[in-house]
Protein backbone atom coordinates (compact mmCIF):
# COMPACT_ATOMS: atom_id res chain seq x y z
CA UNK A 1 0.00 0.00 0.00
CA UNK A 2 1.48 3.37 -1.02
CA UNK A 3 1.93 6.17 1.50
CA UNK A 4 2.81 9.84 1.51
CA UNK A 5 6.37 10.78 2.40
CA UNK A 6 7.02 13.42 5.04
CA UNK A 7 7.95 16.97 4.06
CA UNK A 8 11.61 16.44 4.93
CA UNK A 9 11.68 13.22 2.90
CA UNK A 10 10.07 15.02 -0.04
CA UNK A 11 12.82 17.65 -0.03
CA UNK A 12 15.43 14.90 0.21
CA UNK A 13 14.03 12.97 -2.77
CA UNK A 14 13.82 16.08 -4.94
CA UNK A 15 17.44 16.92 -4.10
CA UNK A 16 18.50 13.34 -4.90
CA UNK A 17 16.82 13.61 -8.31
CA UNK A 18 19.23 16.38 -9.23
CA UNK A 19 22.35 15.24 -7.38
CA UNK A 20 22.25 11.65 -8.67
CA UNK A 21 20.74 12.46 -12.08
CA UNK A 22 17.91 9.99 -11.53
CA UNK A 23 15.67 9.63 -14.62
CA UNK A 24 12.01 10.56 -14.21
CA UNK A 25 9.39 8.88 -16.42
CA UNK A 26 6.33 10.45 -18.02
CA UNK A 27 3.85 8.64 -20.29
CA UNK A 28 1.63 10.40 -22.82
CA UNK A 29 -0.19 8.99 -25.86
CA UNK A 30 1.70 5.67 -25.64
CA UNK A 31 5.06 7.47 -25.67
CA UNK A 32 7.46 7.23 -22.74
CA UNK A 33 9.49 10.38 -22.05
CA UNK A 34 12.57 10.57 -19.84
CA UNK A 35 13.16 13.73 -17.81
CA UNK A 36 16.13 14.91 -15.74
CA UNK A 37 16.24 17.82 -13.32
CA UNK A 38 18.28 20.54 -15.02
CA UNK A 39 18.85 22.64 -11.90
CA UNK A 40 18.66 22.17 -8.13
CA UNK A 41 15.05 22.28 -6.93
CA UNK A 42 13.93 25.55 -5.40
CA UNK A 43 10.50 27.11 -5.82
CA UNK A 44 10.18 25.34 -9.18
CA UNK A 45 11.42 22.18 -10.88
CA UNK A 46 13.13 22.62 -14.26
CA UNK A 47 13.23 19.38 -16.26
CA UNK A 48 15.05 18.60 -19.48
CA UNK A 49 13.28 16.00 -21.63
CA UNK A 50 14.78 13.52 -24.09
CA UNK A 51 12.59 15.06 -26.81
CA UNK A 52 9.75 17.60 -27.02
CA UNK A 53 6.47 16.51 -25.44
CA UNK A 54 3.69 17.17 -27.92
CA UNK A 55 0.45 18.68 -26.67
CA UNK A 56 1.86 19.73 -23.31
CA UNK A 57 1.33 23.34 -22.26
CA UNK A 58 1.21 25.67 -19.30
CA UNK A 59 -1.47 24.75 -16.71
CA UNK A 60 -1.23 21.04 -17.58
CA UNK A 61 -1.09 18.63 -14.64
CA UNK A 62 1.11 15.57 -15.17
CA UNK A 63 2.08 12.46 -13.19
CA UNK A 64 5.76 11.58 -12.95
CA UNK A 65 7.49 8.49 -11.63
CA UNK A 66 11.03 7.62 -10.61
CA UNK A 67 12.73 4.72 -8.84
CA UNK A 68 15.05 5.13 -5.87
CA UNK A 69 16.71 2.03 -4.41
CA UNK A 70 14.13 -0.20 -6.16
CA UNK A 71 11.21 1.71 -4.63
CA UNK A 72 8.84 3.34 -7.11
CA UNK A 73 7.91 6.96 -6.31
CA UNK A 74 5.05 8.93 -7.84
CA UNK A 75 4.18 12.63 -7.77
CA UNK A 76 1.95 15.08 -9.63
CA UNK A 77 3.11 18.51 -10.78
CA UNK A 78 1.51 21.56 -12.36
CA UNK A 79 3.28 22.68 -15.54
CA UNK A 80 4.08 26.40 -15.60
CA UNK A 81 6.01 26.71 -18.86
CA UNK A 82 7.14 24.55 -21.80
CA UNK A 83 10.20 25.41 -23.90
CA UNK A 84 11.08 22.83 -26.56
CA UNK A 85 12.87 20.13 -24.49
CA UNK A 86 12.51 21.96 -21.20
CA UNK A 87 9.51 22.14 -18.88
CA UNK A 88 9.11 24.22 -15.73
CA UNK A 89 6.83 22.86 -12.99
CA UNK A 90 5.71 23.79 -9.52
CA UNK A 91 7.19 21.81 -6.66
CA UNK A 92 4.81 18.89 -5.96
CA UNK A 93 2.62 19.04 -2.88
CA UNK A 94 3.45 15.42 -2.07
CA UNK A 95 5.30 12.29 -3.15
CA UNK A 96 3.99 8.76 -2.70
CA UNK A 97 6.31 5.82 -2.07
CA UNK A 98 6.01 2.06 -1.57
CA UNK A 99 3.91 1.83 -4.72
CA UNK A 100 5.01 -1.80 -5.22
CA UNK A 101 4.78 -1.36 -8.98
CA UNK A 102 7.15 -0.26 -11.69
CA UNK A 103 4.79 1.15 -14.32
CA UNK A 104 2.70 4.27 -14.38
CA UNK A 105 -0.98 4.65 -15.06
CA UNK A 106 -1.50 6.08 -18.53
CA UNK A 107 -4.36 7.28 -20.69
CA UNK A 108 -6.20 4.57 -22.62
CA UNK A 109 -4.85 4.35 -26.19
CA UNK A 110 -7.62 5.21 -28.71
CA UNK A 111 -7.40 1.82 -30.45
CA UNK A 112 -7.96 -0.08 -27.17
CA UNK A 113 -11.58 -0.72 -26.19
CA UNK A 114 -12.75 -1.50 -22.63
CA UNK A 115 -15.97 -3.25 -21.63
CA UNK A 116 -16.90 -3.90 -18.00
CA UNK A 117 -19.50 -6.22 -16.48
CA UNK A 118 -20.05 -7.71 -13.03
CA UNK A 119 -18.08 -10.91 -12.53
CA UNK A 120 -20.91 -12.56 -10.60
CA UNK A 121 -24.70 -12.22 -10.61
CA UNK A 122 -25.99 -9.10 -8.88
CA UNK A 123 -29.37 -8.39 -7.32
CA UNK A 124 -31.73 -5.54 -6.52
CA UNK A 125 -33.60 -5.88 -3.23
CA UNK A 126 -36.24 -3.48 -1.93
CA UNK A 127 -34.12 -3.08 1.24
CA UNK A 128 -31.69 -0.47 2.46
CA UNK A 129 -28.45 -0.60 0.44
CA UNK A 130 -25.34 -0.96 2.60
CA UNK A 131 -22.13 0.99 1.98
CA UNK A 132 -20.04 -2.19 1.76
CA UNK A 133 -20.12 -5.21 -0.52
CA UNK A 134 -20.09 -8.65 1.11
CA UNK A 135 -19.00 -11.45 -1.24
CA UNK A 136 -20.97 -14.66 -0.79
CA UNK A 137 -18.23 -16.93 0.50
CA UNK A 138 -19.82 -19.38 2.91
CA UNK A 139 -19.09 -23.05 2.26
CA UNK A 140 -22.16 -25.27 2.03
CA UNK A 141 -19.89 -28.15 3.07
CA UNK A 142 -19.68 -26.53 6.51
CA UNK A 143 -23.47 -26.23 6.88
CA UNK A 144 -24.10 -29.45 8.82
CA UNK A 145 -21.22 -28.86 11.25
CA UNK A 146 -22.16 -25.25 11.93
CA UNK A 147 -25.83 -26.13 12.35
CA UNK A 148 -24.89 -28.75 14.93
CA UNK A 149 -22.70 -26.23 16.78
CA UNK A 150 -25.50 -23.67 16.93
CA UNK A 151 -28.12 -26.24 17.99
CA UNK A 152 -25.80 -27.58 20.70
CA UNK A 153 -25.07 -24.05 21.93
CA UNK A 154 -28.78 -23.26 22.19
CA UNK A 155 -29.78 -26.56 23.79
CA UNK A 156 -26.92 -26.72 26.31
CA UNK A 157 -27.52 -23.18 27.58
CA UNK A 158 -31.30 -23.10 27.10
CA UNK A 159 -31.01 -19.98 24.92
CA UNK A 160 -33.79 -18.44 22.89
CA UNK A 161 -33.10 -18.90 19.16
CA UNK A 162 -34.62 -17.37 16.03
CA UNK A 163 -33.74 -17.17 12.32
CA UNK A 164 -35.52 -14.64 10.10
CA UNK A 165 -35.14 -14.22 6.33
CA UNK A 166 -36.67 -11.09 4.84
CA UNK A 167 -38.87 -11.46 1.78
CA UNK A 168 -39.43 -8.61 -0.67
CA UNK A 169 -42.61 -7.56 1.17
CA UNK A 170 -41.05 -7.64 4.64
CA UNK A 171 -42.08 -4.80 6.94
CA UNK A 172 -39.29 -3.74 9.28
CA UNK A 173 -41.57 -3.08 12.21
CA UNK A 174 -39.10 -3.41 15.09
CA UNK A 175 -36.11 -1.19 15.79
CA UNK A 176 -33.64 -4.07 15.88
CA UNK A 177 -34.53 -5.22 12.36
CA UNK A 178 -34.41 -1.65 11.09
CA UNK A 179 -30.92 -1.01 12.48
CA UNK A 180 -29.57 -4.35 11.20
CA UNK A 181 -30.92 -3.64 7.71
CA UNK A 182 -29.54 -0.08 7.81
CA UNK A 183 -26.07 -0.82 9.19
CA UNK A 184 -25.35 -4.45 8.25
CA UNK A 185 -23.68 -4.78 11.66
CA UNK A 186 -24.13 -7.07 14.66
CA UNK A 187 -26.27 -5.99 17.60
CA UNK A 188 -24.43 -7.41 20.62
CA UNK A 189 -25.60 -6.68 24.14
CA UNK A 190 -23.66 -9.08 26.39
CA UNK A 191 -25.21 -7.49 29.48
CA UNK A 192 -28.35 -5.66 28.38
CA UNK A 193 -28.53 -3.37 31.41
CA UNK A 194 -25.05 -2.02 30.53
CA UNK A 195 -26.33 -0.73 27.19
CA UNK A 196 -24.55 -0.56 23.85
CA UNK A 197 -20.82 -1.41 23.64
CA UNK A 198 -18.53 1.62 23.41
CA UNK A 199 -15.83 -0.05 21.29
CA UNK A 200 -15.60 -2.70 18.57
CA UNK A 201 -12.72 -5.22 18.73
CA UNK A 202 -13.27 -6.43 15.17
CA UNK A 203 -11.03 -4.97 12.46
CA UNK A 204 -13.92 -4.80 10.00
CA UNK A 205 -16.07 -2.89 12.51
CA UNK A 206 -18.81 -5.48 12.85
CA UNK A 207 -20.62 -4.27 15.97
CA UNK A 208 -23.33 -1.68 16.52
CA UNK A 209 -21.61 0.46 19.13
CA UNK A 210 -23.38 3.36 20.81
CA UNK A 211 -21.78 5.69 18.25
CA UNK A 212 -23.02 3.53 15.34
CA UNK A 213 -26.53 3.41 16.83
CA UNK A 214 -26.64 7.18 17.23
CA UNK A 215 -25.45 7.62 13.64
CA UNK A 216 -28.24 5.28 12.53
CA UNK A 217 -30.80 7.31 14.49
CA UNK A 218 -29.60 10.49 12.79
CA UNK A 219 -29.47 9.06 9.28
CA UNK A 220 -32.78 7.20 9.49
CA UNK A 221 -34.86 9.45 11.77
CA UNK A 222 -32.98 12.72 12.11
CA UNK A 223 -32.46 12.20 15.85
CA UNK A 224 -29.30 13.53 17.47
CA UNK A 225 -27.99 14.82 20.79
CA UNK A 226 -30.38 14.41 23.71
CA UNK A 227 -33.07 12.87 21.46
CA UNK A 228 -30.64 10.09 20.39
CA UNK A 229 -29.61 9.45 24.00
CA UNK A 230 -33.26 9.21 25.02
CA UNK A 231 -33.97 6.72 22.18
CA UNK A 232 -30.99 4.57 23.26
CA UNK A 233 -32.08 4.56 26.89
CA UNK A 234 -35.67 3.71 25.95
CA UNK A 235 -34.58 0.72 23.81
CA UNK A 236 -32.47 -0.69 26.65
CA UNK A 237 -35.24 -0.06 29.20
CA UNK A 238 -37.76 -1.93 27.01
CA UNK A 239 -35.40 -4.90 26.75
CA UNK A 240 -34.89 -5.00 30.50
CA UNK A 241 -38.67 -4.83 30.98
CA UNK A 242 -39.13 -7.78 28.62
CA UNK A 243 -36.69 -9.82 30.70
CA UNK A 244 -33.83 -10.10 28.20
CA UNK A 245 -30.49 -10.15 30.04
CA UNK A 246 -28.07 -10.94 27.17
CA UNK A 247 -28.52 -11.16 23.40
CA UNK A 248 -26.93 -11.03 19.95
CA UNK A 249 -28.46 -10.35 16.52
CA UNK A 250 -26.21 -11.34 13.58
CA UNK A 251 -27.30 -10.13 10.12
CA UNK A 252 -27.27 -12.48 7.14
CA UNK A 253 -25.28 -10.42 4.64
CA UNK A 254 -25.66 -10.87 0.90
CA UNK A 255 -23.73 -8.51 -1.37
CA UNK A 256 -24.80 -4.99 -0.28
CA UNK A 257 -27.85 -6.04 1.73
CA UNK A 258 -28.81 -7.54 5.07
CA UNK A 259 -31.38 -10.16 4.00
CA UNK A 260 -32.20 -11.57 7.42
CA UNK A 261 -30.66 -12.33 10.80
CA UNK A 262 -29.91 -14.96 13.44
CA UNK A 263 -30.77 -14.08 17.02
CA UNK A 264 -29.78 -15.78 20.29
CA UNK A 265 -30.77 -14.49 23.72
CA UNK A 266 -31.30 -15.44 27.33
CA UNK A 267 -33.70 -14.19 29.99
CA UNK A 268 -31.71 -15.75 32.81
CA UNK A 269 -29.48 -13.11 34.42
CA UNK A 270 -27.74 -15.83 36.41
CA UNK A 271 -26.27 -17.33 33.23
CA UNK A 272 -22.90 -16.09 31.95
CA UNK A 273 -23.42 -13.38 29.31
CA UNK A 274 -23.05 -14.25 25.62
CA UNK A 275 -19.48 -13.83 24.39
CA UNK A 276 -17.47 -13.25 21.21
CA UNK A 277 -17.16 -16.99 20.52
CA UNK A 278 -20.94 -17.05 20.06
CA UNK A 279 -20.69 -14.13 17.64
CA UNK A 280 -17.95 -15.84 15.61
CA UNK A 281 -19.97 -19.06 15.31
CA UNK A 282 -23.16 -17.24 14.30
CA UNK A 283 -21.28 -15.05 11.80
CA UNK A 284 -19.90 -18.14 10.03
CA UNK A 285 -23.36 -19.72 10.10
CA UNK A 286 -24.86 -16.54 8.59
CA UNK A 287 -22.30 -16.67 5.74
CA UNK A 288 -23.35 -20.24 4.94
CA UNK A 289 -27.02 -19.24 5.18
CA UNK A 290 -26.45 -16.54 2.54
CA UNK A 291 -24.85 -19.10 0.21
CA UNK A 292 -27.65 -21.59 0.85
CA UNK A 293 -30.36 -19.03 0.10
CA UNK A 294 -28.62 -18.11 -3.16
CA UNK A 295 -28.19 -21.76 -4.20
CA UNK A 296 -31.85 -22.50 -3.52
CA UNK A 297 -32.91 -19.61 -5.78
CA UNK A 298 -34.42 -17.52 -3.01
CA UNK A 299 -33.16 -14.32 -4.68
CA UNK A 300 -33.71 -15.37 -8.30
CA UNK A 301 -36.64 -13.01 -8.96
CA UNK A 302 -34.49 -10.03 -7.93
CA UNK A 303 -31.50 -10.84 -10.17
CA UNK A 304 -30.50 -8.06 -12.58
CA UNK A 305 -29.33 -8.63 -16.14
CA UNK A 306 -25.56 -8.92 -16.13
CA UNK A 307 -24.61 -7.11 -19.33
CA UNK A 308 -21.55 -4.92 -19.96
CA UNK A 309 -22.05 -1.33 -18.84
CA UNK A 310 -20.47 1.85 -20.12
CA UNK A 311 -17.47 3.28 -18.28
CA UNK A 312 -15.22 6.25 -18.95
CA UNK A 313 -11.63 5.11 -18.41
CA UNK A 314 -9.53 7.70 -16.58
CA UNK A 315 -6.28 5.73 -16.75
CA UNK A 316 -4.92 2.21 -16.93
CA UNK A 317 -1.79 0.30 -15.93
CA UNK A 318 -0.65 -3.31 -16.11
CA UNK A 319 -2.04 -3.77 -12.61
CA UNK A 320 -5.39 -2.00 -12.72
CA UNK A 321 -7.90 0.50 -13.99
CA UNK A 322 -9.49 3.76 -12.84
CA UNK A 323 -12.86 4.71 -14.35
CA UNK A 324 -16.11 6.56 -13.83
CA UNK A 325 -19.53 5.12 -14.60
CA UNK A 326 -22.21 7.44 -16.06
CA UNK A 327 -25.09 5.24 -14.87
CA UNK A 328 -26.09 6.17 -11.29
CA UNK A 329 -27.87 2.81 -10.81
CA UNK A 330 -24.70 0.89 -11.67
CA UNK A 331 -22.40 3.28 -9.78
CA UNK A 332 -24.22 2.51 -6.53
CA UNK A 333 -23.32 -1.16 -6.94
CA UNK A 334 -19.61 -0.57 -7.60
CA UNK A 335 -18.38 -1.13 -4.03
CA UNK A 336 -14.98 -2.21 -2.67
CA UNK A 337 -14.48 -6.02 -2.70
CA UNK A 338 -16.86 -6.40 -5.66
CA UNK A 339 -15.43 -8.41 -8.60
CA UNK A 340 -15.70 -7.21 -12.20
CA UNK A 341 -15.02 -8.75 -15.61
CA UNK A 342 -12.95 -6.36 -17.71
CA UNK A 343 -12.72 -7.10 -21.44
CA UNK A 344 -9.83 -5.41 -23.23
CA UNK A 345 -9.97 -5.45 -27.02
CA UNK A 346 -7.70 -4.33 -29.85
CA UNK A 347 -7.89 -5.04 -33.57
CA UNK A 348 -5.83 -8.20 -33.13
CA UNK A 349 -6.98 -9.69 -29.87
CA UNK A 350 -9.34 -9.59 -26.91
CA UNK A 351 -8.79 -10.75 -23.31
CA UNK A 352 -11.01 -11.05 -20.24
CA UNK A 353 -9.52 -10.07 -16.89
CA UNK A 354 -10.95 -10.51 -13.41
CA UNK A 355 -10.67 -7.29 -11.39
CA UNK A 356 -11.53 -6.45 -7.79
CA UNK A 357 -12.65 -2.96 -6.79
CA UNK A 358 -10.19 -1.57 -4.25
CA UNK A 359 -11.42 2.00 -3.88
CA UNK A 360 -14.50 4.05 -4.60
CA UNK A 361 -14.79 7.79 -4.13
CA UNK A 362 -16.81 10.76 -5.31
CA UNK A 363 -15.20 13.76 -7.01
CA UNK A 364 -17.56 16.54 -8.02
CA UNK A 365 -20.53 14.82 -9.70
CA UNK A 366 -18.74 11.58 -10.65
CA UNK A 367 -18.02 8.38 -8.75
CA UNK A 368 -14.49 7.16 -9.42
CA UNK A 369 -13.76 3.45 -9.18
CA UNK A 370 -10.28 1.92 -8.92
CA UNK A 371 -9.83 -1.81 -9.50
CA UNK A 372 -6.94 -4.26 -9.33
CA UNK A 373 -6.43 -6.94 -11.99
CA UNK A 374 -6.27 -10.47 -10.56
CA UNK A 375 -4.98 -13.88 -11.67
CA UNK A 376 -3.56 -12.67 -14.99
CA UNK A 377 -1.38 -15.16 -16.83
CA UNK A 378 1.98 -14.15 -18.26
CA UNK A 379 0.72 -13.98 -21.84
CA UNK A 380 -2.13 -11.59 -20.94
CA UNK A 381 0.25 -9.40 -18.92
CA UNK A 382 2.61 -9.20 -21.88
CA UNK A 383 -0.25 -8.38 -24.26
CA UNK A 384 -1.66 -5.64 -22.01
CA UNK A 385 1.78 -4.14 -21.37
CA UNK A 386 2.54 -3.85 -25.09
CA UNK A 387 -0.96 -2.45 -25.76
CA UNK A 388 -0.77 0.43 -23.34
CA UNK A 389 2.95 1.23 -23.31
CA UNK A 390 3.72 0.47 -26.99
CA UNK A 391 7.02 -1.19 -26.18
CA UNK A 392 8.30 -4.71 -25.46
CA UNK A 393 7.29 -6.22 -22.13
CA UNK A 394 9.73 -6.22 -19.22
CA UNK A 395 9.24 -7.97 -15.90
CA UNK A 396 7.76 -5.73 -13.21
CA UNK A 397 6.08 -5.79 -9.86
CA UNK A 398 2.29 -5.74 -9.73
CA UNK A 399 0.16 -3.72 -7.33
CA UNK A 400 -3.26 -2.31 -6.54
CA UNK A 401 -4.43 0.47 -8.76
Amino acid sequence: MSKLVRRIEKEFFLKILYDEKIPVTYHKDRVEYTLFLKAPPKDTLVFKTNWPISGLGASSKISLMFTYREDAMLFDVDVMDVRDVEIVCRVPESIRKNLDRAHMRVNLPPEVQIRVAFFNDRYNFPFHRLRQYYPVQGSIAALASLKEQVEALVKTNDYGYKVVVFNKDHEFAITEEQMLAHTGKILFLPVVKDGFPQTDPYNRNRLITEEVFHRYLFEDMGLEGRAAETASARLIKDKISSGVSSEVWVPILFQEYAVGYIRIWTNDAAKPPLDYMVIDTLYKYAEVMAQLLKDKGYFESMKIDNVPFKVDVQDISVSGLLFTCPSPDISLKLLPECDLKVTITTLNRSIDIKATITRHYRAKSSIHVGCHFKDMNADDIRYLFECIYAKPFTESKQAHH
